[in-house]
């Protein structure tokens, strides 16, 4: 029996201080005032109207939101779906922790799915919701035969183990209404953007979660989330509408109408090695790299080492960047230096792989609309337990309901962690190695190692200095790094 959650949740849980308006607007009056900031924030305590009026002046009127920064809360949201998650994870400057679908089996979760206010009654109710039970009746079948395979092809496997793996390759055929929940901890002014952009969404729960989270942070923190500047805009979607609008008078087709009808599901793959495409790089990045390290670790202009690089051979140029290694272990964070060099991906990866993916925050990234156009990923566990067809089924039935239901926004929702989505990402080279580190351990899951490992490899073969600095944790740990500590460069 499906479980239905029918509104998203939210409560604050903490805020880092007991007023978070005083440290705000005794913060705001240090580069004016030559007072010691204690007693700056002393005095805003004394008087909160006064307190009050100065953080909306300098916040708002003024338009230094980095003011706001200096105000930080905690808010733990609930019984939403993984759409919705998407869109809160998105924003970069917070710290989220997210229910795992690895590890939580998903019989443990009290209300399993979300049910669109669009979709509770008639017609739509019942497509929806047969195709929600169905893919739930197929997450346990298969659930219980990966369990039953893996136990039986590895007698010493634990059965905790085994049904751990299992839960991590069944949940590819549960849709993005499965209700997930997220910590948030982040300052006002992230606040104040995160719920500007929910509450600017065609689709209720996003408006409703950004409706809650106003109504516990504003009676808490007024000036620095004032009704006057939290409400609906019109941009960023404007934007994207004009440019729809331009592109059609130009004469470019859009995919949108023939994404709308349905279509023959692309090639199922268990790897992401065919759908990590480098689209850009500087060819003469290694060298902006060693002149960049040079210039970081002397008094040289940078026109000066840029010469100096100049005159060296590509064997040398590779000698000054692996010099950068030398003492670097598993958990140390590489020079900034890298993150001047930039690398550009399209990238198809299914829907479970991008909420690893996106945890990364500090790249800049695009992704498409969902759609079953992008593919779908078949998990190697579920096709060696012999249930490839069975997953199949399920994930044309969501197809076929996601274009029954309109092929929209809002059907997206009825689509599986299993469907792929299209992403144009930019990552710098720091971020890159960084990612390497959590993401191709032989601890992470299977699907976003493999888009990590792709990444990697595409890096080596354009930038192999800069690669030899990629890999998990564990290769550190197990000798096979390719950057050792202590590592002593010749001469």
């Amino acid at each position: 029996m499906v479980k239905w959650s029918y509104t998203p949740r939210v409560q604050i849980v903490g805020r880092a201080a007991r007023n978070p308006e005083a440290i705000t607007a005794g913060m705001a009056r240090i580069s004016r005032d030559p007072t010691p900031v204690p007693q700056l924030i002393k005095e805003a305590r004394d008087n909160t109207a006064l307190a009050r009026r100065r953080n909306q002046r300098v916040v708002y009127e003024y338009g230094h939101n980095s003011v706001a920064e200096h105000g930080c809360f905690s808010a733990a949201i609930w019984d939403i779906p993984r759409l919705l998650s998407l869109e809160i994870v998105r924003h970069r400057l917070a710290a989220y922790t997210q229910h795992s679908g690895r590890y939580i089996p998903f019989e443990e979760v009290q209300r399993q799915f979300y049910l669109p206010k669009e979709y509770r009654r008639g017609k739509a109710r019942r497509l929806f919701e047969e195709a929600v039970s169905r893919s739930y009746a197929a997450y346990r079948e298969i659930y219980a035969g990966c369990t039953a395979y893996l136990l039986e092809k590895y007698p010493r496997m634990r059965a905790a183990s085994a049904e751990r793996r299992a839960t991590e390759d069944a949940r590819y055929v549960l849709p993005l209404a499965q209700t997930t929940q997220v910590g948030v901890t982040t300052n006002a002014r992230e606040f104040a953007l995160m719920m500007t952009r929910l509450l600017s969404s065609p689709l209720p729960e996003f408006r409703a979660t950004g409706e809650k989270l106003f109504a516990q942070l504003h009676p808490i923190a007024p000036s620095l989330f004032p009704e006057k500047y939290i409400h609906a805009l019109p941009y960023p979607q404007s934007g994207l509408n004009a440019i729809q609008e331009v592109a059609a008078t130009l004469g470019i087709v859009s995919d949108q109408e023939e994404n709308s009808k349905p279509r023959t599901a692309a090639p199922s793959a268990a790897s992401s090695s065919e759908s990590v495409c480098l689209v850009r790089f500087d060819p003469d990045g290694e060298r902006h790299l060693a002149a960049a390290l040079l210039f970081h670790s002397s008094r040289m202009t940078l026109a000066d080492a840029q010469q100096a690089v100049a005159s060296l051979n590509a064997e040398q140029v590779g000698q000054v960047i692996r010099s950068a290694y030398r003492g670097l272990h598993a958990h140390d964070t590489i020079l900034r230096e890298f993150e001047l060099l930039h690398y550009q991906f399209e990238l198809v990866m299914s829907e479970a792989a991008y909420h690893q993916f996106i945890r990364h925050r500090m790249k800049t990234e695009i992704s498409q609309a969902h759609s079953p156009a992008h593919g779908r990923t078949l998990p190697p566990l579920v096709r060696n337990a012999g249930f490839a067809d069975e997953y199949k089924r399920t994930l044309d039935l969501l197809e076929d309901t996601f274009h029954a239901l309109g092929a929209d926004q809002r059907a997206e929702i009825v689509l599986a962690n299993g469907h792929s989505l299209r992403i144009l990402a930019d990552l710098n080279a720091r971020e890159v190695v960084e990612m390497s580190r959590i993401r191709s351990d032989r601890h992470a899951q299977w699907d976003i190692r493999n888009v990590s490992d792709a990444i990697v490899a595409a890096v080596k073969r354009v930038h192999p200095h800069v690669g030899l600095a990629c890999g998990g944790r564990d290769s550190f740990k197990d000798g096979t790094a390719a950057v050792l500590p202590d590592t002593v460069i010749s001469p």
